[in-house]
């Protein structure tokens, strides 16, 4: 309910609307703070969700050489970022081939992301380059998933 955007006192009231037991602000408090501390430990639950459908399986599986990797960034109100892989097609057009939703770039999700697409995608094994923007933690998780692509950076992202 934290994460929805409601207040202490609103889970307060709904909780004791819901259990009729008396419950203290400080209840709620330390209910949420113990969450808090709980969901420290790995953030492995940062990652929300992640999409490789069989369209885009098929487009990776036919050019896998070269993918583009890219994170958005305050793009929304919740702030989350959109981990994105890029594919391009015979006609030189941008495919996407896997998107996730993950509330931080910390090398585990970045990570945990990448061990997802790849057990999607067994044709990741012929990737060959991979493109990226200067992040150095995105840059150090894709040189350790992929360890015998190049890396390149993609001259917008330097420029800008």
């Amino acid at each position: 309910m934290k994460k929805a955007g409601a207040s202490a006192k609103g889970i307060l009231q709904h909780l004791r609307e819901e259990t009729g037991k008396s419950m203290d602000l400080r209840d709620v408090h330390n209910l949420l703070a113990a969450g808090t501390r709980q969901n420290q430990g790995g953030r492995m639950k940062s990652v929300q969700s992640h999409c490789c459908t069989a369209r885009q399986k098929r487009l990776f599986t036919a050019f896998p050489e070269v993918i583009l990797v890219d994170t958005t960034h305050d793009t929304n109100k919740i702030k989350y970022k959109l981990f994105s892989i890029q594919v391009d097609d015979v006609f030189g057009k941008g495919q996407y081939v896997y998107h996730s939703l993950v509330e931080s770039e910390m090398a585990d999700n970045l990570s945990f992301c990448l061990k997802e697409f790849k057990e999607s995608n067994p044709a990741w094994v012929n990737i060959r380059v991979v493109v990226t923007d200067k992040d150095f933690n995105e840059k150090d998780v894709l040189a350790d998933a992929f360890p015998d692509a190049r890396q390149l950076l993609c001259q917008f992202h330097v420029i800008d």
